[in-house]
C-alpha cells in the first residue's frame, strides 16, 4: 500500500484557504478530504504526536461533527482524546476539551452510557479546578443534565438544572438565553416528575420573560424605523 504523499509548505497553506473557503460553504465533506489529506502528511513528517498533527485532529473530528457524521468524528476524538491525555495530563484545558466534544460525540451516537461517564468526569475537574460558578462548569453541568434526562434519570438531571438556575439568575441575568434554557428544561424536567406546581410556575415566568424579550424586540425595530425615516 503506498504511503500517503507529504505536502509542501506551500501547498499545505494553499489546502488551509481552500478548507476555510469551504468552511463558509459548509461544504462539510469536501473539508474532510482536504483535512484527512492534511493530516495524513502531517503524520508522515511530524509524527502521530506533534501539536499540529493533534491540531489537525481536532479540526477534522469538528468537520465529521458539523457535516453530521458522529462516527467518523468519533473515530478521530478517541485517540486523540488518550493521546492528550497521556501527554498533557488528564486536566490540562486542551484535554478537556476534547473530552468534552467526545462525550457530545457520544450522545449523538446514542451511546449514553459512556457520554455520562465522560460529563460526570469532567463536572468532577471542573468543580475542583474552576469552581460551580465558571462558564465552562455550567456548560458540563447544562450537558450532563440532558444526557441524564434523556436517560430516564430524571432526578439528578432536575438537581443539576436546580443547581445551575440561581447561577445563572445572578451571572447572567433571568432574561438571557442560557438562564431562559435552563428554566425551560427545569420546567419540563418537574412535569416529568409530576411536579405540576412547580412545572406551571416556571413555565409560566418562561412565557412571561420570552413575552417581555418579544415586545423589546418590537420596540427596538421600530425605533429603528423611526430614526431612518
Amino acid at each position: 500500500m503506498a504511503r500517503p504523499a507529504t505536502l509542501t509548505k506551500s501547498e499545505m497553506a494553499s489546502m488551509r484557504s481552500s478548507v476555510e473557503a469551504l468552511r463558509k460553504q459548509r461544504r462539510w465533506t469536501d473539508m474532510a478530504e482536504l483535512q484527512t489529506k492534511m493530516l495524513r502528511s502531517n503524520e508522515q513528517t511530524l509524527g502521530n504526536e506533534h501539536p499540529d498533527t493533534l491540531a489537525l485532529m481536532h479540526d477534522l473530528a469538528i468537520t465529521y461533527s458539523n457535516g453530521k457524521n458522529p462516527r467518523n468524528a468519533a473515530q478521530i476524538f478517541q485517540p486523540l482524546y488518550n493521546t492528550r491525555r497521556k501527554l498533557l495530563g488528564p486536566e490540562h484545558k486542551t484535554t478537556l476539551t476534547t473530552m468534552h466534544y467526545l462525550a457530545a460525540t457520544y450522545t449523538d451516537l446514542g451511546r449514553l452510557n459512556e457520554a455520562q461517564a465522560l460529563h460526570r468526569e469532567l463536572l468532577l475537574i471542573r468543580r475542583r479546578l474552576l469552581g460551580n460558578d465558571n462558564v465552562e462548569t455550567l456548560r458540563t453541568m447544562q450537558y450532563l443534565a440532558v444526557t441524564c434526562g434523556n436517560m430516564g434519570q430524571l432526578t439528578h438531571a432536575r438537581d443539576l438544572y436546580e443547581e445551575m438556575l440561581p447561577i445563572r439568575r445572578r451571572k447572567l441575568g433571568e432574561e438571557h438565553d442560557a438562564t431562559v434554557l435552563v428554566m425551560s428544561n427545569l420546567a419540563v424536567t418537574y412535569t416529568d416528575l409530576r411536579q405540576f406546581i412547580e412545572a406551571e410556575a416556571l413555565h409560566r415566568e418562561v412565557l412571561t420573560i420570552r413575552r417581555r424579550l418579544k415586545e423589546k424586540k418590537i420596540l427596538k425595530l421600530s425605533e429603528q424605523c423611526t430614526t431612518l425615516q
